[in-house]
């Protein structure tokens, strides 16, 4: 089975930037798409979210930071990688308190980026494996509450057990 390669969307208000991020992206066999402004990112995400977010801090109109806080609300599995130029030990702690999954400084090192998105990329599905089987135990959890604990439904659920 093959998978498909991973959407990366890029939000930097600097072409050059774009432009070598998206080659370097394809490059690495996944599917970039880039954005001058975080508004214009917004707008596109009503159709499909990507499956790793890479923005960079500062930009005209809505800052990387102040994007990460609205899509904390509108969709708050999205993994999201800051990028800046203004590389300070403050500006990464602010970006992770906003909700970023990681920093990297400009420029950019290819090798740390895809490493960091691949594991993002992980850290997203061990994120829903989690919610899926928190789910599943409450679900169970509910499920014995319901059904009781007489001596007919504990030889039922002894059985269910034996055979799962």
């Amino acid at each position: 089975m093959t998978s498909r390669p991973l959407d990366v969307w890029v939000v930097d208000d600097d072409q050059s930037v774009r432009w070598v991020l998206e080659k370097a992206l394809k490059q690495a066999d996944m599917e970039p798409r880039s954005f001058e402004r975080a508004e214009h990112l917004l707008e596109a995400l009503d159709n499909s979210p990507p499956d790793v977010l890479i923005t960079d801090v500062r930009m005209p109109g809505m800052s990387g930071i102040a994007l990460l806080e609205r899509l904390r609300t509108t969709c708050p599995a999205l993994p999201v990688i800051v990028i800046t130029a203004f590389g300070s030990l403050e500006a990464a702690v602010k970006a992770i308190r906003a909700g970023a999954y990681d920093f990297v400084a400009k420029p950019i090192d290819m090798d740390i980026l895809a490493l960091t998105i691949e594991r993002a990329i992980q850290h997203r599905a061990l994120q829903e494996k989690v919610k899926l089987l928190s789910e599943a135990v409450e679900q169970s959890q509910r499920m014995e509450e319901l059904l009781g604990a007489s001596r007919p439904m504990k030889a039922l659920f002894d059985q269910l057990e034996r055979i799962a």
